[in-house]
């Protein structure tokens, strides 16, 4: 089966958890003998044209917080249609508008959302107007609609009517790395901090984050690992309010670094007011770390009993649960033992990527592009 996936800045990116998403289902379609194309942002001429059986397809893009994306889409789109795929992957809800274009050619193709991205504080209101587009336009032209988020489905039946196929991101199972090197460069000391890690844009609540953590007496500190290419105003207002006797920004973490925090943080914090699933929650998950949210449905959904919740906004509660569990061993120690196992099935990497072979099949006529 040939199979094109549009939407990611690419398979060898880690600006968000879509990226990684397109990277463990890629490759593992290539795995099982699938002829995988994923378009990504255009680099140097050294930048490789293959990762681990899969094709890379580097596009160029116009520059900007709105146009690079779909502009990049647009050009991975038409190059799609051109060369002839059997089935065209648009991620997310900004790209999958051109699964109207697709089809107009006659391909297949399926669209998954991974959140509702028009209610993202960070857009502008002409934005926020082109995102519910593609929204419905995805919804109304995309062969199959997948959601990475249980209450999604609810949401695309009630506003269009249209069935959609739950299929969640996964949790990687991760043997915590021993070594402390880096953290400790950093004045860090193993389960001697909250880790937050995420992108920094509003509706990830981090300034909540850092004004309940201000008020906390505790030697602990909270250690926020994160970036955006277009949240410098967001990125330097929290900067502003964080006591920095407390609060360690370590900016974008990935690899060896971003490996050792989770492996050693006493907690991870998730505040988030909107998700679709977060990519980050699941790692912290794979860690086996304890794990508290705000209780958002996406949010409590993926936790399912086993982590900590506080209420949404609510700085005071979030500082009344913080305190608990900076300063009580055994729930910590309790949770780490519940976590053990947690979710294996339902989030495990390989079952998910047969829900997709399943899903692009049913596309396709009966015995028709099962191998490339």
């Amino acid at each position: 089966m040939k199979i094109a996936m549009i939407g990611a800045r690419g398979i060898d990116s880690d600006y968000s958890g879509v990226e990684k998403t397109v990277r463990e289902i890629s490759v593992r379609l290539a795995a099982r003998r699938h002829d995988v194309h994923v378009f990504s942002e255009k680099r140097n001429a050294d930048a490789p044209s293959r990762y681990h059986g899969v094709n890379i397809v580097r596009v160029p893009a116009l520059g900007g917080k709105h146009t690079e994306t779909l502009s990049r889409a647009a050009v991975a789109t038409l190059i799609s249609i051109r060369d002839g795929f059997d089935v065209v992957h648009f991620h997310a809800q900004g790209s999958g508008i051109f699964s109207a274009l697709s089809r107009m050619f006659g391909q297949k193709c399926v669209v998954t959302v991974h959140g509702l991205d028009w209610k993202r504080d960070k857009w502008s209101g002409l934005a926020k107007f082109s995102l519910k587009t593609a929204e419905r336009v995805a919804a109304r032209f995309s062969s199959h609609l997948v959601v990475v988020g249980a209450c999604l489905q609810d949401y695309f039946k009630l506003h269009y009517g249209r069935d959609t196929t739950y299929i969640p991101n996964g949790i990687t199972p991760v043997q915590r790395r021993a070594t402390t090197e880096r953290i400790r460069a950093l004045g860090l000391t193993p389960d001697g901090y909250v880790l937050f890690a995420s992108r920094l844009v509003p509706e990830k609540g981090c300034d909540e984050l850092i004004r309940a953590y201000n008020g906390i007496r505790t030697d602990k500190k909270l250690v926020i690992a994160g970036g955006g290419r277009y949240a410098d105003l967001y990125s330097q207002s929290l900067k502003a309010i964080a006591d920095p006797a407390k609060v360690v920004f370590t900016g974008h973490a990935r690899g060896e670094l971003l490996e050792e925090l989770f492996s050693h943080t006493r907690l991870f914090v998730l505040p988030s007011h909107i998700e679709g699933l977060s990519n980050a929650l699941l790692e912290a998950l794979g860690y086996q770390k304890p794990v508290l949210v705000s209780d958002i449905p996406e949010n409590l959904v993926v936790v399912n009993g086993c982590g900590y919740c506080f209420r949404v906004g609510d700085v005071e509660d979030l500082r009344a649960r913080l305190t608990t569990l900076l300063s009580d061993d055994d729930i910590v120690r309790e949770s780490e033992m519940r976590m053990r196992g947690f979710l294996a099935d339902a989030y495990d990497w390989d079952r998910i990527v047969d829900q997709y072979e399943q899903v692009y099949s049913s596309l396709l006529p009966a015995g028709a592009g099962h191998l490339a």
